[in-house]
């Protein structure tokens, strides 16, 4: 998983937040059963300015001290999940609408 902080660009103390944040945002995830740095990757980034979205923060950059990586980097990180492909193929039904006047004809959506 990944969390993106955003709007520390206009925080003052914005290392300092960062850091409270995440000190908030830990216990919840590992109750989620999300634990240690292999499953969680800490980001930053604003969206305003486009830091640390494409590329890492200039130093001058109000988050030039975030040394981590970028959103995109994050991304391509991830692992993609392996299925199976002996099992049975599912697909989620977000709607059922009728497609004859009056009802009698269905269609998935």
């Amino acid at each position: 998983i990944a969390v993106v902080v955003t709007k520390l660009d206009k925080s003052p103390a914005s290392a300092e937040r960062f850091a409270e944040i995440r000190g908030k945002l830990e216990p919840f995830l590992k109750s989620c059963g999300y634990h240690g740095e292999a499953s969680v990757q800490w980001l930053l980034a604003s969206g305003i300015s486009g830091d640390n979205v494409v590329a890492p923060p200039a130093p001058h950059s109000p988050l030039g001290w975030f040394d981590g990586p970028t959103v995109v980097q994050a991304i391509d990180r991830f692992a993609l999940a392996r299925h199976s492909r002996e099992g049975a193929l599912r697909v989620p039904v977000f709607a059922v609408a009728s497609t004859k006047p009056g009802g009698g004809g269905e269609a998935v959506v």
